[in-house]
């Protein structure tokens, strides 16, 4: 997965694969409003709906850049 390699020591992985087991994700997938696959959950909220466009580097410029190119589509209630 192109996430793992950027994920920091300290990030938790959860792979959710909706192309092959969507009966097993369909209540993760309606609590964070998933639309289309592939999607990027951070900290419980949707960053990128389809494949990324940037590499994926974990740290608080990568996190910025996220917040500006990618505002929240859906937070969490």
């Amino acid at each position: 997965m192109a996430v793992e390699v950027g994920k920091c020591r300290d990030c938790e992985l959860v792979e959710r694969n909706l192309a092959t087991n969507p009966e097993l994700h369909e209540e993760a997938a309606r609590r964070y409003g998933v639309r289309s696959v592939p999607t990027i959950v951070v900290d419980g909220r949707i960053k990128v709906e389809g494949v990324p466009d940037f590499p994926w580097i974990c740290g608080e410029e990568f996190y910025r850049m996220l917040e500006e190119r990618y505002p929240i589509l859906h937070p969490l209630e």
